[in-house]
């Protein structure tokens, strides 16, 4: 229900704006309060998160979370969460020190400092930010923006895509510093682009396309399917897949050095390149189609390589130039060549190949 003519309590308020800014639930407070018992269960995390950012102070030693909140109450709570609200379009050289809410498309936000979170409103719609030279001290949340949002500067905190409908692009461009950005909404496409330590996927069902982008890790740690893409002019260095992201997608057109996926119905697909697939325990029914890549089975039941053929557990296997079938990696032991009379042949892993006028060596790897 909504009961749109209830009174809303001072608790219940708190979760709302908490959950908006999506503030991490925390799990301890940094002060006490005499009342902290009467917190609800469900509301704890996010009042926890408030009090603890300094957005809440109580009085006279008490939250009262069970008491209606007033007017004045909760306008004193929006002014200390946010210090300036911008609803008109143009070129801002100067903030108010503290969290920021743009709310209009069409903002630049040139050559200033935010000491604290940026947060991009609803408002925004599918328009446009470009940050330039801009340092944010906390997060960047971005509720709204679309095709040509741009960072250019550095974000402290993480950048949390939490956009509802319509396709954002989070472009990071000019040696601008992100560490961190988390898809944590949405059902349209997310595009990232630019240099960015770590992308975290936290909800299922949300388009990812990494473009024009140098990716140091993607972390799937959703509830359901994830679908990711790695386009030509995408190169990611790890890729880990949790166990509650079953049937995620991954699209490769670009380059992937290491996939781990411990979550059943995992999909690998796409012509470009992916050096090694870890199928951990538990990622049962996984299929790798990419070309030339390494498939390790660590106790997966039916995981399948380039054709369909099926890798055994506790054992590799690599996929032939089109990706359509496998040579098994034979057990260690065996000998070069023909491996015998009547016997199958024995493969080794040649690491390298160099050739002078006089000779050609190729160099045996470990397996």
């Amino acid at each position: 229900k909504m009961e749109p003519n209830s009174n809303i309590s001072r608790e219940q308020a708190f979760a709302v704006l908490a959950r908006a800014l999506k503030l991490e639930p925390a799990s301890v407070l940094s002060k006490s309060f005499e009342d902290e018992g009467e917190i609800s269960d469900w509301a704890k995390g996010e009042v926890y998160a408030l009090v603890n950012a300094g957005y809440i102070q109580g009085s006279n030693g008490k939250l009262n979370p069970k008491a209606n909140i007033s007017r004045a109450e909760f306008a004193q709570m929006m002014h200390n969460l946010i210090k300036q609200y911008i609803k008109a379009e143009g070129e801002y050289t100067e903030v108010a020190n503290g969290n920021i809410m743009v709310n209009v498309p069409g903002v630049t936000l040139k050559n200033v400092t935010i000491n604290g979170d940026l947060i991009v409103g609803d408002g925004v719609g599918d328009g446009n930010l470009t940050l330039d030279n801009v340092t944010i001290k906390g997060r960047l949340l971005a509720r709204g923006g679309g095709a040509n949002s741009i960072i250019g500067g550095s974000v402290e905190g993480k950048v949390i895509v939490a956009k509802v409908d319509g396709d954002i692009r989070v472009s990071v461009e000019g040696g601008a510093d992100v560490e961190v950005i988390v898809i944590d909404d949405g059902k349209d496409d997310v595009i990232i682009e630019g240099t960015v330590g770590t992308v975290e996927v936290s909800v299922p069902d949300v388009p990812v396309i990494i473009q024009n982008a140098t990716i140091s890790k993607i972390d799937v740690n959703c509830e359901g399917a994830a679908d990711i893409t790695i386009a030509e002019t995408g190169s990611v260095t790890n890729v880990v897949i949790g166990g509650n992201s079953e049937g995620t997608a991954l699209n490769v057109e670009g380059n992937v050095t290491n996939i781990e996926t411990s979550a059943p119905d995992t999909v690998i697909s796409g012509t470009g390149a992916v050096g090694t697939v870890t199928a951990n325990e538990g990622a049962d029914n996984t299929s790798v189609t990419t070309p030339n890549t390494v498939v390790n089975n660590e106790g997966a039941s039916g995981v399948t390589a380039g054709g369909g053929k099926e890798v055994p557990e506790d054992s590799s296997a690599t996929n032939n130039n089109q990706g359509t079938d496998v040579i098994t990696t034979p057990p260690s032991g065996g000998s070069g060549g023909s491996g015998g009379s009547g016997g199958e042949p024995s493969y080794v892993a040649v690491s390298a190949i160099s050739v002078t006028p006089k000779e050609l060596t190729l160099t045996v790897g470990e397996t």
